[in-house]
């Protein structure tokens, strides 16, 4: 059975490996990113035998990425899973770094994974399953050297994304 999936940042890297896999697996995949996520999509369903679609969202916008998961779901019946792996690197010199800088990384890494969250997982309670998957990174566990803003708010990531069992 196909499981329908949503994946941002799915244009490069981590999200274009995970659109690639569960394309490979049979699955529906709606790749967001802000660009070329068409092309990579293209590429994805040549190979099959599931289907990648494209759709230009920035994670930065609580509505539009809230209209993808609603949009996703009237779509195909379901949303199965939503990675929520959009980010960007962000560092430097401590002292060279703006508040721009700060407030650009922590609302493509964090708050970017905060509206996935906020969108996806009312829409799984309502539907009674659905799994989703935040991607941070090492240096949200152990800090980078000269990427603070990088660092941080992917270990705000790690902390959001931490259930303990109930």
């Amino acid at each position: 059975m196909s499981r329908v999936a949503i994946v941002t940042g799915g244009a490069s890297g981590i999200g274009r490996a995970l659109g690639a896999a569960l394309v490979a697996r049979g699955d529906r995949v709606v790749l967001a990113d802000v660009a070329a996520a068409a092309e990579v999509a293209d590429q994805l369903n040549a190979a099959g035998p599931g289907a990648a679609t494209a759709a230009a969202v920035d994670v930065r916008d609580a509505a539009a990425v809230a209209h993808l998961v609603t949009e996703t779901a009237e779509v195909h019946g379901q949303l199965d899973l939503m990675f929520n792996n959009a980010g960007i690197r962000m560092g430097g010199p401590v002292e060279e770094l703006t508040v721009a800088h700060w407030r650009r990384a922590i609302e493509v890494n964090l708050l970017g994974v905060v509206h996935g969250v906020a969108a996806a997982y009312p829409l799984m309670l309502r539907q009674g399953h659905g799994h989703i998957v935040n991607t941070a990174s090492l240096a949200g566990l152990v800090p980078m050297p000269g990427a603070a803003p990088y660092t941080a708010s992917k270990a705000a990531v790690v902390g959001l994304s931490f259930e303990p069992p109930r």
